[in-house]
């Protein structure tokens, strides 16, 4: 069949459904109420199941257009169609003003006999609800209130009003109550007003400047100076290793006690980061931050030098005393002299009672160490240690390839610094650490730092690891400018 014999039949071999006939009988035990668009069929169509005595309405394109035929059999809850399209209810009343589109056969029909043109779509998506508005703008999607939020995600880009009905549409639904709620529910739901489409863009905002305010003056003096004779580079990365070095010196020595009267304690302990791109001067900005611990490192070495002499001499005088009194014991027993026997041995005794400590040097950083190297500097150096690595990337690699170990665990417990730590090895015996407090100093490169940033945040490596570190800048990168001062 064509579209012209669509429009023939609907004509020509329908009639009004008449009240009390068996079919208006159906229709209002089925649906409570006969819908308006619906014609009852008294011929049969050749080529097809047999549809007289059948409801039918016609099936329209957008324009109106008849380009189809539903048929119901209410009696035996069967329908069929022929052709396709939309199924339009009252489309003599189709108007810009007030349209409405359901999902719910039920709603379909009970509007039908309202004041509203009906579109009944089984679903309705954005394709259909598009072309709907496209030809009648001021449309109304009505559905249950609970089926509103799923309904405006499926139709998030259309500026349709979604209307929902305090409860679904039954058999026994009034359609003037349902009229009065439409009407109500049209007049109290505005649209949104969208203004000429924007440029989507992608720029950082500025980031807020560090000042001088924000640090103690003699830092704040040292920061900057530097920062500025590095040829204008950001004080931030000058200010994050300088802090951090001087947390890393007063380690555990010291903590502060927030409360009054309860016992909580807190190390100055940081960890510490600069993101940015390569060639950005993180490097240097090690080196100022650094360079107060490195004179330190260079003095504990010097002294430990001095010591380590000190300790070679005294350890040979020590042996060359404990040779001659061994010597005096043999004449005395060979002469069987008893009272020199018992004293030489009672000096020898005190004497190898007396142990010369071999000299320890005093550490306070280190640029690559496993754990368990860090323990064994721990155990020497309580006050604590900081981990420099000019490239966090080699760190952070080294713990998420070693997830069995017990690496990654071992530095998010160094962060607290006030707890005491003890470990047990087959190969390497015991240990036991008195103060527990790891330091870490570090740059990466913002495209690297993005690999870390999800799995932090979801997933087995939601430890915290990343959010220890208390001051990881990305500062803007300061124009290059020439100094010489």
């Amino acid at each position: 069949m064509n579209n012209a014999k669509y429009s023939s039949y609907i004509e020509n071999c329908t009639k009004k459904i008449e009240s009390g006939s068996n079919l208006a009988v159906n229709f209002n035990l089925q649906y409570g109420v006969v819908p308006n668009g619906f014609f009852e069929a008294f011929i049969d169509l050749d080529d097809y199941p047999p549809v007289k005595g059948l409801a039918v309405s016609p099936l329209t394109d957008i324009n109106s257009n008849i380009t189809g035929l539903l048929f119901i059999d209410i009696a035996n809850n069967k329908e069929f169609i022929i052709g396709g399209g939309l199924l339009i209810l009252i489309r003599n009343k189709l108007t810009n003003q007030k349209v409405l589109i359901v999902e719910d056969k039920y709603a379909a029909f009970k509007f039908s006999v309202t004041k509203y043109p009906v579109f009944f779509l089984k679903k309705a998506d954005k394709e259909y609800v598009g072309k709907i508005q496209s030809k009648w703008p001021n449309i109304n999607v009505v559905v249950p209130c609970h089926q509103q939020s799923d309904l405006r995600r499926r139709l998030n880009t259309l500026n349709v009003r979604i209307i929902g009905l305090s409860e679904p549409v039954n058999p026994f639904s009034d359609p003037k109550e349902l009229q009065d709620e439409i009407d109500y529910c049209i007049a109290n739901t505005l649209l949104k007003e969208w203004g000429a489409p924007k440029d989507i863009k992608t720029i950082l905002h500025a980031v807020k400047p560090l000042t001088r305010a924000m640090l103690p003056r003699d830092l704040s003096d040292y920061v900057h100076d530097e920062a500025d004779r590095a040829d204008n580079m950001s004080p931030d990365f000058v200010a994050v290793c300088t802090l951090v070095t001087l947390c890393s010196v007063i380690g555990a020595k010291v903590s502060i006690k927030p409360k009054n009267k309860d016992d909580w304690s807190v190390v100055p302990n940081l960890w510490g980061g600069i993101v940015a791109p390569p060639s950005s001067k993180k490097t240097p900005a090690f080196n100022a931050g650094t360079r107060p611990l490195d004179q330190l490192i260079l003095n504990a070495r010097q002294s430990y030098d001095r010591k380590e002499r000190e300790y070679e001499i005294n350890q040979m005088v020590h042996e060359t005393n404990e040779k001659n009194l061994k010597e005096k014991l043999k004449d005395a027993i060979k002469k069987g002299d008893e009272v020199k026997q018992h004293a030489l041995t009672q000096q020898l005794l005190n004497f190898t009672e007396f142990n010369i400590c071999k000299p320890i040097l005093k550490r306070y950083k280190t640029n690559d160490a496993s754990p368990e190297a860090l323990a064994e500097l721990e155990k020497t150096n309580p006050n604590g240690i900081l981990v420099c690595r000019d490239e966090l990337v080699g760190l952070l690699s080294s713990l998420d390839g070693n997830d069995g170990d017990t690496g990654r665990s071992f530095y998010l417990e160094g962060w607290n610094g006030n707890h005491s730590y003890e470990f047990d090895r087959i190969m390497r015996g015991s240990g036991f650490i008195e103060n527990h407090c790891l330091s870490i100093l570090g740059g990466i490169q913002p495209d690297k730092l993005i690999n870390y940033l999800e799995p932090s945040i979801k997933g087995n490596a939601n430890d915290g690891l990343l959010q220890r570190f208390q001051l990881l800048v990305y500062p803007d990168v300061n124009k290059w400018e020439y100094r010489d001062k």
